[in-house]
């Protein structure tokens, strides 16, 4: 069977392009980095679930790793929780670090 139709996803242009965004919307989109540092920048902090869910990131570390690249000041707290299943697991929560945080 010969596929005879054009493919969007086949054409030439960005993901924005074959999405059918228009050009304000393009300029609009943010990186997954500047969404973390808006974020850390409002005073919240953050962990892989709610990077995940909030700000649509996947791959936190890598994320909070580039922004410490940019000498971008990583406030990290390691705490224990319990999860859904009764089992203790640790978590990693960052934030911006202040003059106060060490």
């Amino acid at each position: 069977m010969a596929y005879t139709d054009i493919d969007a996803f086949s054409l030439g242009g960005g993901c924005a392009d074959r999405l059918g965004l228009t050009t304000n919307q393009k300029q609009m989109k943010t990186t997954q980095k500047k969404r973390l540092q808006n974020h850390l920048d409002s005073g919240q902090s953050i962990n892989r679930l709610s990077a995940l869910l909030d700000l649509g990131i996947f791959e936190l570390a890598s994320r909070i790793g580039e922004l410490e690249k940019d000498l971008y000041p990583i406030h990290k707290d390691r705490t224990t929780i319990t999860n859904r299943f009764g089992e203790k697991v640790s978590v990693m929560i960052y934030s911006k670090k202040t003059n106060d945080a060490d």
